[in-house]
């Protein structure tokens, strides 16, 4: 699928997407088009919401009711968490690469 783009197109588009007005997108929208450009060959890590390009609506609005509409709420940071874990007594702890802290640890 790569050999179809035209590399004049595609090439000054993260410059291009950064000036474009993203907040003119729903939140689904948004996810979708990281979707299709990725389709397209492009790298879409950076785009808003791209990490629920293949997920549903139904992802999207329980993520933002767990992460922003919670009455109480303390967050922490990656050594915080490490800290926690291992005082917890866990060992082999590894985080996610995504872009929340995602943590599993191993009882020793």
């Amino acid at each position: 699928m790569t050999e179809n783009i035209d590399k004049k197109v595609v090439e000054g588009f993260g410059d291009k997407w950064s000036r474009f007005d993203q907040f003119a997108l729903t939140t689904d929208e948004l996810a979708r088009t990281a979707l299709l450009l990725e389709k397209t060959g492009m790298k879409v890590e950076k785009i808003p919401l791209s990490q629920y390009r293949t997920n549903s609506f139904y992802v999207m609005r329980n993520d933002a009711l767990d992460r922003f509409g919670t009455q109480l709420e303390k967050r922490f940071t990656k050594k915080e968490m490490q800290e926690m874990m291992e005082n917890a007594g866990l060992e082999n702890i590894t985080f996610s690469a995504t872009s929340f802290w995602t943590a599993v640890g191993y009882k020793k």
